[in-house]
């Protein structure tokens, strides 16, 4: 039986569009409890080649003893390109996302995450407001 995606992933917004700085970026703090992994994809308004993404876990639900998962930077060219971090089986319940900022004057243009594996269907796939989503089923030609 083939399943509809959106019905078996969560999607977030993580870090939402910042302006220009040089600081790091920390993302939503997501619990994986119940999930297989995790894909994070983000996109910088102004990539500089020091620009990275990474990942950190821990099992305190405010990440006080969070730790960066080694492995997990994702740099960033010179040119406009997305970062794609997966992270699959954490192994502490909650990851979060970081953008590390080099350059003075980076943007941070938006980071999703992407919760899959779920063990009971999510409830909602998306964070209300964040995205608008259409989902078709076999659909017919004609006007969008």
């Amino acid at each position: 039986m083939i399943q509809q995606l959106l019905n078996k992933i969560k999607i977030d917004v993580v870090i939402a569009p910042q302006t220009s700085g040089g600081t790091e970026v920390e993302g939503t703090i997501l619990d994986m409890q119940g999930y297989e992994g995790v894909i994070f994809v983000n996109y910088l308004g102004t990539p500089n080649a020091g620009n990275y993404l990474q990942a950190k876990q821990g099992n305190q639900s405010n990440m006080g003893d969070a730790q960066t998962l080694a492995g997990s930077k994702v740099t960033s060219g010179a040119s406009d390109e997305a970062q794609v971090l997966e992270i699959f089986q954490p192994s502490d319940r909650y990851v979060r996302p970081s953008v590390i900022r080099a350059g003075t004057n980076t943007t941070v243009g938006l980071c999703i995450a992407i919760r899959y594996g779920a063990m009971v269907e999510p409830r909602s796939s998306i964070v209300a407001g964040a995205m608008q989503v259409v989902q078709l089923v076999v659909p017919a030609e004609g006007t969008p």
